[in-house]
């Protein structure tokens, strides 16, 4: 059955946020607004949210695309020009060393410096830190060659913001701007950038400017910390899942550039759907977007289920999708497994 698409026009998007999100139908009430994006790997995530801040109020701001944003040399597109405050580390910086955190405050108020490490995972998503001088044995030549004798990064506004009077909290914008990230790779930064995206929200809840906090969901404690953090610093908070079954999660991190391992997809599943039940009653405002399209979806799955049963092969016990579905969420078989029965 065709359900809400994924591709549905943004406005529609905007028009079923708006009515949980606060009064953001006026630019003058987005200050100390907060959305709480989470999703698994392969839900459609990022892309509402794109979507949904070109045409939020502020959307526009610059008058700028996507397109021509990214285009645009770092640093041209400042604080002031897209009406944010202009972000200040400072306090930020002291809040993390509190807490432990190994960051310093750089020259000037809105930047800061942490060390540069490298991770790699076992079988169980742990991480483990690379030491440097296993770097050109364990990491590729092509991250090799950039990360050789680096030992800290610089950061401060996430250079590939996108043009909003939003803030996006992602740690997806980060990797794209450090050395050592390769899109088809992504893992070994995935922890900097983790670390840089802490740094950014404590410094921009600082600032009172809306905030658009993309992650998936799965650690229950930080969100809920950070949702709470914000409305200590008087933020409405609003926390929206976007769903999509574990089969089209599936499907669609299969098909994509930067993948992520299916049973950690399937992990992500269930803790975030656990962790949506308990952080409804922490938000302000909740809500669950459907963003399912089985049209396309199946499409993509005839199209491509070669590729797609290759990667499940590859990455777990099972042969294909439909084996991989039926031990780990043999319920969704009534909707899909006629479906993926074709390909096995």
């Amino acid at each position: 059955m065709q359900r809400i698409a994924s591709k549905i026009a943004a406005q529609y998007w905007f028009a079923n946020l708006k009515k949980f999100a606060g009064p953001l139908t006026d630019v003058k009430h987005l200050r100390n607004q907060a959305v709480f994006m989470m999703g698994a790997g392969g839900s459609g995530k990022s892309y509402v949210a794109k979507r949904w801040l070109k045409y939020a109020p502020g959307g526009g701001s610059t008058g700028l695309s996507e397109e021509q944003f990214k285009a645009q040399e770092p640093g041209a597109l400042d604080e002031k020009s897209r009406g944010l405050t202009n972000l200040n580390f400072e306090r930020a910086v002291k809040v993390l060393q509190d807490k432990g955190f190994l960051i310093e405050l750089n020259d000037g108020n809105d930047q800061a410096q942490i060390p540069f490490k490298l991770y790699s995972y076992d079988n169980e998503g742990r991480e483990q830190e690379i030491d440097p001088s296993d770097w050109k044995d364990q990491l590729p030549p092509a991250i090799f060659k950039e990360v050789e004798g680096l030992e800290e990064v610089i950061f401060g506004s996430p250079i590939h913001e996108l043009p909003s009077y939003w803030r996006q909290v992602n740690p997806d914008v980060y990797k794209e701007e450090l050395k050592g990230y390769l899109e088809s790779e992504p893992g070994y930064v995935h922890e900097m950038s983790s670390a840089m995206n802490k740094a950014y929200f404590q410094a921009a809840v600082e600032s009172g400017d809306p905030l658009l906090v993309d992650g998936t969901g799965t650690n229950f404690n930080k969100m809920k910390n950070w949702i709470e953090t914000s409305q200590d610093y008087g933020y409405r908070a609003s926390l929206v899942w976007v769903y999509v079954p574990l089969t089209i999660n599936q499907i669609r991190n299969a098909t994509r550039a930067r993948k992520v391992d299916p049973n950690t997809v399937t992990y992500q599943f269930r803790k975030i759907s656990d962790n949506f039940d308990k952080l409804k009653s922490v938000a302000n405002k909740s809500k669950k977007v459907d963003n399912r399209n089985d049209s396309s979806d199946f499409k993509k799955w005839d199209a491509e289920h070669e590729e797609i049963n290759n990667f499940i092969n590859r990455k777990t016990a099972y042969p294909n999708l439909f084996e991989y579905i039926k031990a780990v969420a043999p319920d969704e078989l009534s909707d899909y497994g006629a479906v993926l029965r074709k390909y096995t």
